[in-house]
């Protein structure tokens, strides 16, 4: 397996995000002073979103304000609904938020102790 692979796959099973630095248009992943991996926007948003996702099917509930592990899936959130909301959402990445949304609805004040 590729050092790309294991730290995609290691970024899908974390809930933060590393430093990002932006280099001709593509970005490169910083963790822990070391440079992993070279990746473009859309793979990263695209892991963000599914970081988010199986967050909240994991937990059955939103990323909360309250736990500062969850505060960046909660600011990449809100983040994407302004951007959204503003029209200047990328138009490929529109249907795949509006999923995320919906769920976010679904699971929008849910006692998770019941």
């Amino acid at each position: 397996m590729k050092s790309a692979d294991c730290f995609r796959n290691y970024l899908k099973n974390s809930y933060f995000f590393s430093l990002l630095v932006n280099l001709k248009g593509r970005k490169k992943e910083r963790k822990r002073g070391f440079l992993l991996v070279e990746m473009t926007q859309d793979e990263i948003w695209n892991l963000r979103y599914q970081e988010v996702m199986d967050f909240i099917e994991t937990n059955h509930r939103n990323p909360s304000k309250h736990r500062l592990e969850e505060h960046d899936m909660l600011n990449w959130v809100k983040q994407q609904r302004k951007l959204h909301n503003a029209g200047k959402l990328n138009l490929n990445r529109v249907e795949a938020f509006k999923k995320l949304m919906a769920l976010i609805e679904e699971n929008k004040r849910v006692n998770q102790y019941k």
